[in-house]
């Protein structure tokens, strides 16, 4: 049986953890799918095998939500500490607490965590029934208070009005020694 590898230029991999999801965004490309399988850490072993570029690949970890997969997270990335760089894209509204004090923290050399937040009370509104904003940004000013270093990137779309674009900055508001803590990245869509 031939091996399975991938060119040298292909250095990350984005793995679906499940198509499940606490909130069913009305944007997301897996709308209406909700399959439980979820991967085994086996196929790892495969992933690694599979990849000859010349530095350390990464590993996105993507769904559905993630961070519904939280063990399986922790699981992958200490046994596989040394092998890959990792990513999550989370909505930081499940597990998100636990992902970093158990997860992130400890392998920060190795990790980025990328939150999808939709603003405001309103603008969350329109993306799914359910008002998380809140909940995703005390996640945050949680971790900003553990010491954590986060850096915000904002995807502004044309759909959003004016008002929507104050949202992330109003934690630069909590506290001035908070603005050593955050990075913001504006990028126009």
């Amino acid at each position: 049986m031939k091996k399975t590898t991938l060119p040298p230029m292909i250095n990350h991999c984005f793995l679906m953890l499940s198509e499940q999801c606490n909130l069913r965004c009305k944007y997301c490309y897996i709308q209406g799918r909700d399959n439980p399988y979820t991967i085994d850490i086996s196929v790892m072993e495969k992933i690694k095998k599979m990849f000859t570029c010349y530095n350390k690949p990464r590993i996105i970890f993507f769904g559905g939500e993630p961070l519904l997969r939280v063990n399986l997270i922790k699981e992958i990335v200490k046994k596989y500490k040394d092998d890959f760089q990792y990513q999550v894209v989370t909505n930081g509204t499940v597990n998100f607490n636990e992902f970093m004090d158990e997860v992130y923290q400890p392998f920060n050399h190795i990790f980025d965590v990328q939150i999808s937040w939709d603003g405001n009370i309103d603008t969350r509104k329109s993306v799914t029934n359910k008002i998380t904003n809140n909940i995703v940004y005390d996640n945050i000013i949680t971790q900003l208070k553990k010491g954590y270093r986060l850096e915000g990137r904002c995807v502004l779309d044309e759909t959003l009005s004016l008002i929507h674009i104050s949202e992330p900055t109003r934690l630069l508001l909590i506290s001035p020694n908070l603005k050593n803590h955050i990075g913001m990245i504006w990028k126009f869509n």
